[in-house]
């Protein structure tokens, strides 16, 4: 199942990127609404798995994300500064 989640979740990554994160086709949802579903369904199964213990020997805590957040970041400082990346626009 998360192979599958996975799998369409950086579809719509791609699509989001390709043609607009908030762009919809013919009433159907934005890129941006089905990754939030296709994310929100892996979470779920992950919690799902981690309460029935399968996690057990894994640190599952968030203390992770802070990290991968600043990578992340770093990445994108570069892009822009390589004009790969347009600079976000806050006022949208």
């Amino acid at each position: 199942m998360s192979i599958g989640r996975s799998i369409r979740g950086s579809k719509e990554i791609a699509k989001g990127l390709r043609f607009g994160l908030n762009n919809s086709w013919e009433g159907n949802p934005t890129p941006a609404e089905k990754i939030f579903n296709e994310f929100s369904d892996m979470i779920s199964v992950f919690e799902m798995l981690r309460n029935e213990g399968v996690f057990s020997n894994v640190d599952t805590r968030r203390s992770c994300i802070p990290h991968k957040k600043y990578k992340v970041n770093k990445f994108m400082d570069y892009a822009r500064s390589i004009g790969t990346l347009e600079k976000e626009d806050n006022n949208e």
